[in-house]
């Protein structure tokens, strides 16, 4: 459920973010935080007013059952599993400046498998300044937290000790307009924490040389033709340090790299916009086992409201992390997610999307893929009480015999929203 904790944040984050409808100069940002800020949601909504703020959320509970609870190729053990969430949002209504928070948590409880019991948090904060002589200042911080208890089945089958992963995040922009050009300077510092493990045969799996601090500088400059386009260049440099230089298997870790790109934002109309960048990016490995890692990327992000009742979107995204798998440098991951939603009437809404994920493991010749398809449904029972319906399949290609794994999953539940 790790993947699917991640992925129901992300949809309730597009929701969420809906009031800051980024537009062709809101363009300091990440490409993803763009995405982000500007997703429009169709949902139905009325926050409560708190002065010059608007708040809403929602709070819920769903019964389901998983084929594969272990994630693993052979020895499928199928369970049912009690999944219950929240999510907290309060939005600045300013005309100048904002802030922005939410707040996200989910526990999924294995009646059957209480070692697969997880939990999952996240907190996303949206500050903007909109200062004298057309400067603007943002600052986006973040915190996850997520209890794992299955690892990654390439390395660990079926931990019997479940780990915690945390992550926080600092990412400050400071953007100058010089009538249409702006130039925007950002900062940001990423630090993550991994917990030791156990396997259920009692191997330990010591996890504090995967602890890393990244750090990440960019310049961008930018140039809007007219109100709805908007072109931008930018470069940037990275460094990832670990708290232990050299990991258990004896590997230096570490790296530093760069990138450049170039980029349109674009809104042709109000019913469509999107972001797309191209570029490049090289990285250079302090350990002299691995050779330097150069890859073309793309980053791409447009949202369709084809009508009043019916919405699609897409996401392409390129990143590099770094890890501390034996014979393996950092992993270049490319994804892809499509979504579409219509709504049948005022109570139902019906909903698909597709997750793929191609993982380049880098200084390895096993690739990994994954794919998860999803469909569902939302139906309002009452005012504010909503009976939601899914299914979800997955499919890990491991690159390596024996390693693939799928998984089907089934879940009935109600939510409260506001």
């Amino acid at each position: 459920m790790q993947r699917v904790s991640k992925y129901l944040y992300l949809a309730l984050l597009y929701t969420l973010l809906a009031s800051l409808q980024a537009t062709v100069h809101a363009q300091s940002v990440d490409l993803t935080d763009n995405y982000n800020l500007g997703y429009r949601s169709h949902e139905k909504s009325d926050p409560y007013k708190l002065g010059s703020f608007k708040a809403g959320g929602s709070v819920g509970s769903a019964v389901g059952y998983d084929d594969n609870v272990h994630e693993t190729p052979d020895d499928k053990r199928s369970g049912a599993f009690v999944q219950t969430d929240a999510f907290l949002w309060i939005n600045s209504d300013w005309e100048r400046h904002a802030l922005n928070i939410s707040a996200y948590g989910s526990q999924s409880v294995y009646p059957d498998n209480n070692s697969e019991d997880e939990y999952y948090a996240n907190i996303f904060t949206y500050g903007r300044l909109d200062l004298p002589s057309d400067v603007q200042f943002e600052l986006i911080s973040t915190y996850q937290f997520d209890e794992d208890p299955r690892g990654d089945p390439r390395i660990l089958f079926n931990p019997s000790k479940t780990s915690v992963d945390q992550e926080a995040a600092v990412k400050a922009f400071l953007s100058k307009g010089f009538g249409k050009a702006a130039i925007t300077v950002r900062g940001g510092v990423t630090y993550s924490q991994h917990e030791d493990t156990t396997s259920n045969l009692g191997l330990s799996l010591q996890r504090d040389d995967d602890d890393s601090i990244l750090y990440d500088v960019r310049l961008r400059g930018s140039f809007n033709f007219g109100e709805r386009l908007n072109a931008y260049v930018e470069g940037g440099y990275n460094r990832w340090d670990f708290e232990r230089e050299t990991d258990r298997n004896g590997i230096q870790r570490g790296s530093q790299g760069g990138h450049v790109a170039a980029g349109l934002l674009f809104q042709p109309n109000n019913k469509i916009s999107g972001e797309i960048a191209v570029g490049y990016r090289h990285q250079q490995f302090r350990d002299p086992g691995f050779s330097d890692s150069g890859a073309l990327t793309l980053d791409a992000w447009v949202t369709w409201a084809v009508t009043d009742r019916f919405n699609l979107s897409a996401v392409a995204d390129t990143r590099f992390e770094e890890d501390s798998i034996f014979g393996q440098a950092g992993t270049l991951s490319r994804s892809l997610t499509l979504q579409a939603d219509y709504r049948v009437h005022d109570r139902l809404r019906l909903f698909t999307s597709g997750y793929y994920l191609y993982e380049d493991n880098i200084g390895s010749s096993l690739d990994d893929q994954t794919l998860i398809a999803t469909i569902g449904f939302d139906y309002e029972l009452y005012s504010r009480l909503v009976l939601t319906g899914k299914y979800e399949y997955e499919y890990f290609d491991a690159g390596f015999a024996g390693g693939d794994y799928d998984a089907n999953r089934v879940q009935l539940g109600l939510k409260l929203t506001r």
